[in-house]
């Protein structure tokens, strides 16, 4: 089965477009139409930088500092502290949240060798009347774990019907 298409003759497309001379420039408006939402979507995600970059990264460093010093104080026989993921971002001007995932090896008597895994947000406030030009103090609002888990190395064995 053949598909016929019909073809118009030229004069017919030249009176077509005198009649409505808007049409031969569709192209052009919508390619400014185009580059105008590209600007205004450019401008709106890049938004103003309240938080310079390197008060995300002295934030990032002070709570692996704080979370190492936290595991190691309460946990003598914890290991090997690893942070897969230790990100900050900003809320609004004088407000950040700062989102973590860590791990660490633990073993005593009690859990044997285990692996442990924490994931967790804390928010932190500027703290205005503390900080100067050369120095941003930040407070922590709340910390919150939203996930743990732990891997037995060794496993456990259980016996049922004891």
């Amino acid at each position: 089965m053949r598909c016929i298409k019909p073809v118009l003759p030229p004069e017919y497309a030249v009176a077509f477009y005198q009649g409505h001379w808007h049409l031969k420039y569709m192209k052009f408006i919508s390619l400014i139409i185009l580059f105008l939402i590209l600007a205004v979507t450019k401008v709106s995600f890049k938004g103003d930088m309240d938080v310079p970059q390197n008060i995300h990264a002295d934030i990032q460093n002070d709570i692996k500092r704080l979370i190492v010093d936290y595991v190691e104080e309460n946990l003598p026989s914890a290991s090997n502290i690893k942070f897969h993921k230790v990100w900050t971002q900003k809320i609004n001007k004088n407000k950040i949240k700062a989102l973590f995932k860590y791990s660490f090896d633990d073993s005593n008597q009690n859990t044997r060798s285990t692996r442990v895994a924490i994931d967790g947000f804390a928010h932190l406030n500027k703290q205005a009347n503390e900080s100067t030009e050369d120095n941003e103090v930040w407070s922590f609002e709340d910390l919150q774990i939203t996930n743990n888990s732990i891997e037995y190395k060794d496993g456990i064995k259980i016996k049922a019907g004891e």
